[in-house]
C-alpha cells in the first residue's frame, strides 16, 4: 500500500504588536483544525510537533505591514488502519 501523507502549517508572526504561533492542521475535506501553540519561541515549538510526528519540510519569510512573518510545512505519515 502506498504512504499517505497528512500536512500542517505553523505560521509565526514576528511583528511589533503581536507574536504568536498557530499550527493549522490541513485536511482533505472540510477546513483546517487550527490552535495556537503554549509558547511563543520557534524551537520549543518545533521541539513539539517533532514529538506529535511532524517533519518540517519547507518553510518560506513573508513581509508583512510590521514586521516579518515565516511560514513553516511540516508532513507525518498516515497511520494505516487494517480491517
Amino acid at each position: 500500500m502506498k504512504q499517505k501523507w497528512e500536512y500542517c502549517t505553523m505560521v509565526a508572526t514576528h511583528t511589533i504588536e503581536n507574536r504568536q504561533l498557530m499550527v493549522s492542521i490541513l485536511k482533505s475535506e472540510g477546513g483546517p483544525e487550527g490552535r495556537l501553540l503554549g509558547t511563543t519561541q520557534l524551537g520549543p515549538a518545533i521541539a513539539l510537533l517533532g514529538t506529535e510526528g511532524w517533519e518540517m519540510c519547507g518553510f518560506y519569510t513573508v513581509p508583512l505591514s510590521d514586521g516579518l512573518g515565516q511560514q513553516f510545512y511540516f508532513k507525518r505519515p498516515v497511520i494505516q488502519v487494517s480491517s
